[in-house]
């Protein structure tokens, strides 16, 4: 959140825990970093503001089987029609689930290995070209996918730390949500 929020992303963090929350505020204040911080339940909330974001990044949040369907509600809600989400997973053993039922549910689904973590990656997640193709998404400039695509030509995508990848896409003026 903070290496996006000093690169100039307008940056939404968020967390289920109150006291995380009062922490990034906390943190980012002492930095003299803009960062919007909200308390999300998955289970019952919306995507936070109810706004849609060009890009969403969660790291590690496939640890329980109760997460599988609320992550993919939430960011079938918070990804702009446009937009990406990028998931570091470890490996987690449900992971694979949700990656699937993100698939029926009309997402596409890149994985790209890290050595240091076999069993998982990062995974980015873009609406099927069906739903896309509704948009005129041919007078935008997607610069998620040049970043991405400059980072993976330079050998810096992936890194073993989801910080890396964060502070990478971070160079972009974009709305920015971390779960």
């Amino acid at each position: 959140s903070f290496a996006a929020a000093a690169a100039g992303a307008r940056v939404l963090a968020t967390d289920w825990a109150p006291e995380c929350i009062e922490l990034v505020a906390f943190n980012a204040e002492a930095n003299g970093l803009t960062v919007n911080a909200a308390v999300l339940d998955w289970t019952t909330s919306k995507s936070g503001d109810g706004k849609r974001y060009d890009l969403v990044v969660a790291a590690d949040v496939l640890y329980e089987p109760r997460n599988v369907a609320p992550l993919g509600r939430l960011l079938g809600e918070a990804v702009a029609t446009d937009g990406v989400a990028l998931i570091a997973d470890p490996g987690r053993r449900h992971a694979p689930a949700f990656f699937e039922r993100a698939r029926v549910e009309g997402w596409s689904v890149e994985r790209t290995s890290i050595a240091t973590l076999p069993a998982g990656g990062i995974f980015e997640l873009r609406r099927e070209a069906r739903e896309a193709s509704r948009q005129s998404l041919h007078q935008r400039p997607r610069a998620v996918d040049r970043l991405v695509g400059v980072a993976r030509k330079q050998g810096r995508l992936p890194q073993p730390d989801p910080a890396v990848v964060v502070s990478l896409i971070a160079l972009l003026p974009i709305g920015y949500l971390v779960i």
